[in-house]
């Protein structure tokens, strides 16, 4: 029984002191207010837009007055707001074991980041009567998230009348990617008469981008003439005796979105295309 009992005594005295020693432990913790400080290099944070957390958390510190370091908890929130300046801002938080958070902000600088960019499979020209579907020729793609077509939206800008009416639409196409970055483009949309053209007028592109101030020539996009005698290339020399009329309002000097009219008569074929040329700075 003494034996039993000296057993007893030494557990009851272990409890209390485990019980003891949590009291202060949670007493201790209960009195923390005070988050961690996160601290990191000055200046701004520079990598390229494959970035992974990895190298968005390289030089990231946290210190907490009763923990101490608590680096390994540092998390990267996430990276918000880049745009076209290709800055943007990464959230840091760190804990500690009281619970309390901080939180700190960081620019980050993507040097090779653009905004979303438009690209067109086909010309914005149709005929009156069949059917405009422009989300079926135009494309966007971005850095970050890749494929962007499936997200385009489209507004008609001209109210007046709709836009299977014989003419030219102004057609804004607008899509955003996962950071919150909105690329916006207004593109003519050329709508023809029916029975007007009998014949498909190709080129090798059909929205270019081009520098304000550089040199643009028209000619070189022209391809081909496709009609029910088949396709007829400026490769093969099939041009000759072939009545081309190019149209253009391009002014490289000034930025803004113009567009160049092709229409090719060959024998009793004729065809007719647009390309969209985009003047930036």
């Amino acid at each position: 029984m003494k034996k039993k009992g000296k057993w007893l005594l030494f557990a009851f005295t272990a409890a209390c002191c485990a019980v003891f020693a949590g009291y202060l432990a949670v007493s201790r913790h209960m009195g923390d207010h005070a988050a961690p400080v996160i601290s990191f290099p000055e200046g701004e944070l520079t990598v390229s837009v494959g970035a992974g957390e990895e190298e968005l958390l390289a030089g990231v510190t946290a210190t907490d007055g009763h923990d101490g370091d608590v680096t390994a908890g540092v998390v990267l929130e996430g990276v918000t707001g880049l745009s076209g300046d290709r800055k943007a801002t990464a959230i840091y938080a760190a804990f500690d074991q009281a619970g309390n958070v901080a939180r700190v902000r960081r620019t980050v600088v993507y040097p090779d980041y653009h905004s979303p960019v438009f690209t067109l499979s086909g010309p914005l020209v149709y005929t009156s009567g069949r059917g405009v579907d422009v989300f079926a020729r135009i494309r966007a793609t971005d850095v970050i998230d890749g494929d962007l077509t499936g997200q385009v939206k489209a507004t008609l800008v001209d109210k007046e009348g709709a836009i299977t009416e014989a003419g030219m639409h102004a057609v804004e196409f607008r899509v955003t990617n996962s950071m919150g970055d909105t690329a916006r483009l207004t593109l003519p949309v050329e709508v023809c008469e029916p029975g007007k053209y009998n014949a498909e007028a190709l080129l090798s592109e059909y929205l270019v981008y081009v520098k304000q101030g550089a040199a643009f020539e028209s000619w070189p996009y022209l391809r081909a003439l496709k009609s029910g005698q088949g396709e007829m290339s400026l490769a093969d020399g099939a041009w000759e005796g072939a009545d081309i009329e190019i149209t253009s309002d391009v002014d490289t000097a000034v930025p803004g979105v113009y567009s160049v009219g092709y229409t090719v008569t060959r024998g009793a074929a004729t065809g007719h295309t647009r390309l969209i040329v985009v003047v930036g700075q």
